[in-house]
């Protein structure tokens, strides 16, 4: 593994250990940091195999957001999650593109459905995170975290 990679992950876990000890949601205020350090320039520019977030990074996240979802709940709460979690990211999807393509002329319609599909699906990770810190009730926290 690159240096600068374990120093990016350090980081991030150091930040994320900040934010729940001042009881701040870890996934935001990690992506402020990562986003404001992104601006200076001795921050170092790492890049990762995609292959490696997907396969090592992504899924601990998601189980650990999936801990706090019972089964019974999360099959009652089923219709609100295809909702959210499938026509929700279609419309989002072309809704994006569509503003996209009529923004930037130079981008065809199919790379503009597709910068909307990139940006469109849900983060349950950061959706749990905020949403226990408000106090949302299970069942939201339910549809919530089962619409990923």
């Amino acid at each position: 593994m690159d240096a600068s990679i374990f120093f990016v992950i350090v980081g991030a876990v150091a930040v994320a250990a900040v934010a729940r000890w001042r009881g701040w949601p870890a996934p935001l205020l990690v992506t402020v940091v990562a986003l404001a350090a992104s601006f200076l320039d001795f921050v170092p520019n790492p890049s990762m195999d995609g292959h490696v977030l997907l396969n090592l990074v992504l899924p601990p996240l998601l189980y650990s957001a999936a801990l706090d979802v019972s089964f019974v709940s999360f099959t009652r709460a089923m219709p609100q999650i295809r909702r959210l979690g499938i026509g929700l990211v279609v419309v989002t999807t072309v809704v994006v593109g569509l503003v996209a393509w009529l923004l930037m002329p130079e981008l065809t319609l199919p790379g503009a459905l597709l910068l909307g599909a990139i940006v469109a699906p849900p983060d349950a990770v950061s959706a749990a995170a905020i949403g226990r810190k408000l106090g949302l009730p299970r069942r939201v926290m339910t549809v919530l975290s089962g619409r990923a």
